[in-house]
């Protein structure tokens, strides 16, 4: 399979369909791909294929299943196949939809305590797990390392690689051979000595102290330090050692204990450094989680999302086919700050970043000055649209597909970087990137190596934050002042009519209210537009109000403009709506109410506040003719929500003992006294949020929720769906 082939999306290799490259290590190649089986089975997998399949590497990728194969743990890799299609080795492994502990240390974010002892514990307990000896030899990992540590946008952390390891016991360690990566390496490898454990603790120290105080906590690598003589006793420097506790305090001792030189002096087992990280995160606290972080500083990405795997080239060419525009309205109100923002790319300013908050109307902005400039003759310009695209090799060939140009097939990073630079530099150049945040690290790596070496290249950059570069110009913009943000909506709502029948007349004070209420974020005006068109003011005035038209009627454009919504909520907004996807279909607003009260963000509004606000952004409407008050995600963006949001494990909570309490409304003792009619509201309305309910709630919830559904399909049926439901109660009984 070669890579060319290999990036076809779709094409089958043995029983794998190949989506798409998604790694490239020093003997094989990474693809996603999927496992096809009868009756429509799939399972998705990541695929690593030999490049040249020779003995040695043969036996190194055999090693590596049969050791990893022996490990069945939450915090390591599944192993799922070895095997060969087309004389090419391969071994088919759990794939973790995430980035690698080594891409978020290059973040420009420091991570919370919690979150270091999350990730520390985790990898802890793998090698707990890899070294216990019941039933089997240890396993000792010796290239424990950031890029070796997967985490996944749920939260999980999973330690993968074990192509090195070694059989504690088993296998025969050849005196004076170095194996592992240098930066990681323990004095006895440095050495060529005998291997055991602790090798593999002291590696995890050194993690520890980058995520700690995010640089490496030691004055050189072992191997360097050895060239200059014996080696101090502990390795963690003073400066480091107090860096580390100013961080997390006692987090020095641990990383210490694990940085000794001589073996012995270390951790006596991985599970003694589980326990002390374990009593350093009863001191830290638990918030915010992994997960919640990883959602502010490294969000799922659509394009990322399994659903829509595609290669790299046609995500790019995707991005600028379906990028939409909420309206095409004249930049109302901006006049000075265009004028403002030319003149600093006029006077040679290399680069200028343009921050705000979401929806303020950077990317209209930076649009208006690049056509400005480029239309009087002054500079070329290209723009480059960077949302969903993830890491310097996104943002390289999202340069290249708007250049048109040609990169190799298997090019080193370095390669790339000054591929594009020159076509760059050929002339006079405006770069407009536009959604920075999306692609991390990635634009500050190729702005580091190009602006140094591309003297024609200016570069305009929309961001929520500054960028962590140097002699960079930042240009805050803020939203609309009032004046101005009631003639966008006027000019929004002449726009809309066009097409459409004129809505209920709108007084002044309509206007002020509407405005009053969104604030000056053009984004939002835009989208009360849309609304005020189709249901008019009445149903502005009054969100709560239950109208037949709410649920089913956004038009094509409307449908456009919700979906691309989702790009510009607020963090708060967007917690609160993937919150809301735990319900399978409606939802009670007592119970709506009851999941958006988890959201924790200081700025949040209250939960009936924030409610409103999803209603009026057409996210979430009213379900016309219930019984009772219900809300529901609005069914023609269910789908992108589902891409791109995930629930927190608190709201999971608060929505699984929400329906416990609402089951116990319905005690088995008074079963046959139960009017037939509610019943049947049961199963019509909760049975799906019952289920969901099931799998997220503790035993008890799980037992509570399933007795009611045990009943309803008693009642009601499906006469087969009762002893599976049955056999998965008892089975949650403590």
């Amino acid at each position: 399979m070669t890579s060319r082939a290999a990036e076809s999306s779709g094409e089958m290799f043995g029983r794998y369909e190949v989506l798409h490259p998604i790694g490239r290590g020093g003997m094989a190649d990474v693809y996603l791909a999927e496992l096809r089986g009868p009756a429509g089975f799939h399972k998705t997998v990541a695929l690593k294929v030999l490049r040249d399949d020779t003995v040695n590497q043969h036996e190194m990728l055999a090693r590596e299943a049969r050791v990893a194969s022996q490990l069945r743990h939450p915090n390591i890799v599944d192993i799922y196949e070895l095997g060969m299609v087309e004389q090419k080795t391969f071994l088919a492994m759990e794939y973790v939809d995430g980035p690698t502990l080594s891409t978020l240390m290059k973040l420009d974010v420091s991570m919370p305590p919690s979150v270091i002892l999350e990730v520390g514990l985790a990898i802890a307990r793998a090698l707990a797990r890899a070294h216990d000896t019941s039933g089997r030899p240890p396993l000792f990992h010796c290239d424990v390392k950031p890029s070796n540590v997967l985490i996944s946008y749920d939260g999980e952390v999973k330690l993968t690689d074990f192509g090195i390891a070694v059989v504690g016991g088993v296998d025969h360690q050849k005196p004076d051979v170095i194996v592992g990566t240098p930066p990681f390496m323990s004095p006895e490898q440095a050495l060529g000595l005998l291997i055991d454990a602790k090798t593999d603790l002291f590696a995890l120290g050194i993690i520890l102290g980058l995520m700690l105080i995010r640089r490496y906590p030691m004055s050189a690598p072992v191997l360097q330090q050895l060239r200059h003589g014996p080696l101090q006793p502990c390795l963690l420097s003073e400066s480091d050692s107090q860096a580390c506790d100013a961080t997390i305090s006692g987090s020095a001792h641990l990383v210490g204990r694990c940085l000794q030189s001589t073996p012995s002096e270390r951790f006596s087992s991985a599970e003694q450094l589980v326990k002390r990280l374990e009593l350093l995160q009863e001191q830290v606290g638990y918030r915010p989680s992994l997960k919640d972080w990883l959602d502010k500083v490294y969000p799922r990405k659509s394009s990322q999302a399994l659903s829509s795997a595609r290669r790299l080239s046609d995500t790019v060419a995707l991005q600028s086919k379906t990028d939409v525009t909420l309206l095409k309205t004249p930049l109302i109100g901006r006049g000075p700050l265009v004028a403002e923002i030319s003149a600093m790319v006029k006077s040679g300013q290399r680069l200028v970043t343009l921050t705000g908050q979401r929806g303020v109307g950077k990317t209209a902005l930076a649009r208006q000055v690049g056509d400005a400039l480029s239309d009087s003759g002054e500079i070329s310009l290209l723009y480059v649209p960077l949302r969903g695209q993830a890491g310097t090799v996104s943002v390289l060939h999202a340069v290249a597909a708007e250049l048109d140009v040609a990169l190799p097939d298997e090019p080193e990073l370095n390669t790339m970087i000054g591929t594009v630079g020159r076509y760059l530099n050929s002339k006079h150049t405006l770069l407009i990137f536009d959604g920075a945040d999306d692609a991390g690290q990635g634009v500050i790596e190729v702005l580091q190596a190009w602006l140094p070496e591309a003297p024609q290249l200016q570069v305009l950059v929309t961001s929520r934050q500054a960028l962590a570069l140097p002699n960079q110009s930042n240009k805050t913009v803020p939203p609309l002042k009032q004046h101005d943000a009631l003639e966008l909506l006027r000019c929004a709502l002449a726009i809309v009519e066009q097409d459409a029948e004129p809505p209920e007349a709108l007084d002044d004070m309509a206007y002020w209210h509407v405005v009053s209420q969104v604030g000056g974020v053009p984004s939002s005006l835009l989208m009360a537009a849309g609304k005020l068109r189709r249901l008019g003011p009445s149903a502005w005035l009054d969100p709560t109000l239950d109208q037949d038209t709410v649920h089913h009627s956004l038009d094509d454009m409307e449908l456009a403009q919700a979906v691309q919504m989702l790009d510009y909520l607020e963090p708060w907004e967007s917690e609160a709506l993937a919150n809301l996807t735990l319900f399978a279909a409606s939802m009670p607003t007592a119970a709506a109410l009851e999941v958006t009260a988890t959201v924790q963000h200081p700025q949040a509004p209250w939960p009936v506040d924030l409610l409103e606000r999803l209603i009026r952004l057409n996210l979430l409407c009213h379900v016309p003719g219930a019984h009772a008050s219900r809300l529901s995600l609005n069914p023609s963006v269910y789908d992108a929500l589902d891409e791109r949001f995930a629930p927190t494990q608190l709201a999971r909570q608060r929505h699984a003992s929400w329906y416990a309490e609402f089951a116990s409304e319905f005690p088995a003792s008074r079963f046959d006294e139960v009017d037939a009619k509610k019943l049947l509201w049961v199963v019509q309305q909760e049975q799906s949020n019952l289920a969901v309910a099931i799998n997220n709630g503790t035993s008890a919830q799980a037992l509570e929720c399933g007795l009611l559904m045990l009943r309803v399909h008693l009642v009601y049926g499906p006469a087969s769906a009762v002893e599976p439901l049955a056999e998965d109660l008892i089975s949650r009984v403590p």
